[in-house]
């Protein structure tokens, strides 16, 4: 996979080759599946990126000094999981501030993640900012926000970006595309409060 960063200023027609930076991933990791401006995660005063894949998780690459070349020389910080069967990275959200420290943080969803012996579940992994480093998702997120019925499949979207009820705290928004309700499988969102409780 590979993700393009085009400058802003000129909105003529371009290709890929007419890029600024071009960050390439693995032999079909499908990097760039899904990705965000993440924010300022780091305080420098520069938006950061957040790159999700299917099979390799998530890249956490700092604005500011962006150059071409592989994701993973490129990243600060990755968000891995053992295996790939979780599909960690399908989903990732960022430029909300959780916990109130003047940084960016950011979620990263696990689709296919199971729990307690049920299959699809789903998961979103909550990260407070700062991230160095390679991450175990699982040891080392600061949340977890789980679903608890077989394929609910929550953590397929994502959003963290608003302060929903008005305390200076943005709140994590997951999604599920198989939440089941009145005995029917259904598209859900649940909101989670942000702050530091």
């Amino acid at each position: 996979g590979a993700v393009f960063l085009f400058l802003g200023g000129d909105i003529a027609s371009r290709t890929t080759d007419d890029a600024e930076v071009e960050l390439t991933g693995g032999v079909r990791d499908y990097l760039g599946l899904s990705m965000c401006a993440g924010g300022d995660t780091d305080g420098d005063g520069t938006v950061d990126l957040l790159l999700g894949s299917l099979v390799r998780g998530a890249r956490l690459v700092l604005g500011g000094a962006l150059a071409s070349g592989a994701v993973d020389d490129r990243a600060v910080a990755s968000v891995v999981e053992t295996g790939n069967s979780t599909l960690l990275g399908t989903a990732v959200a960022g430029n909300g501030d959780v916990n109130g420290d003047g940084l960016a943080d950011f979620l990263v969803g696990a689709t296919n993640a199971s729990r307690a012996g049920v299959n699809g579940t789903g998961e979103a992994f909550l990260f407070l900012s700062p991230v160095v480093g390679v991450e175990l998702a699982s040891e080392r997120a600061d949340g977890r926000l789980y679903g608890e019925g077989y394929n609910e499949y929550v953590g397929l979207y994502l959003s963290l970006a608003h302060d929903l009820d008005g305390d200076g705290f943005a709140d994590p928004v997951v999604g599920a595309s198989g939440y089941v309700f009145d005995d029917t499988s259904r598209y859900a969102a649940f909101v989670f409060r942000g702050g530091v409780d």
